[in-house]
């Protein structure tokens, strides 16, 4: 922990890691850093890969780095391209989806260092920051996203 000093990490120091078909994370600030109110990071998706519907036990906000997005909650959809951003309260019913022919790139953020995630359609419930633990095996260095996991490519 970094005794109440600021932390700085370059694109370059992130590993990344595989969270299925065409989507990849990069946890940037978590408690190992000294976060106390929330968590940070990045996620990749190859062009048509989604997450499924999930909720989380507390609030998230995302924002499009790159590329084109679908979002859906609360019944809409809504397109989003760089620079848009959503934010959502705790327990309601959303996902994201890859719209465009290129890579997807989103910065999220939670509300809480004890974020989690439950997929809608198991109510399989896991935290955020275990996600990068699960498998190690397939830890993905700091490449650009065709480089380093090949579903990535355009």
């Amino acid at each position: 922990m970094p005794d109440g000093r600021a932390v700085v990490k370059t694109a370059a120091s992130r590993a990344f890691f595989s969270r299925g078909t065409g989507l990849r994370t990069s946890h940037i600030f978590t408690t190992a850093d000294g976060a106390a109110q929330g968590l940070t990071g990045t996620t990749e998706f190859a062009p048509g890969a989604e997450v499924p519907w999930h909720t989380h036990n507390c609030e998230e906000t995302v924002t499009i780095l790159e590329g084109e997005a679908l979002f859906e909650a609360d019944g809409e959809q809504t397109e989003l391209v760089a620079g848009d951003a959503t934010w959502t309260p705790v327990g309601v019913v959303h996902r994201y989806a890859n719209r465009g022919r290129g890579p997807l790139r989103i910065l999220w953020t939670y509300g809480s260092v004890d974020a989690t995630r439950t997929l809608v359609a198991t109510g399989a419930t896991a935290s955020i920051t275990a996600e990068s633990q699960a498998n190690p095996a397939v830890r993905l260095d700091a490449q650009g996203p065709a480089e380093a996991d090949p579903s990535l490519s355009a």
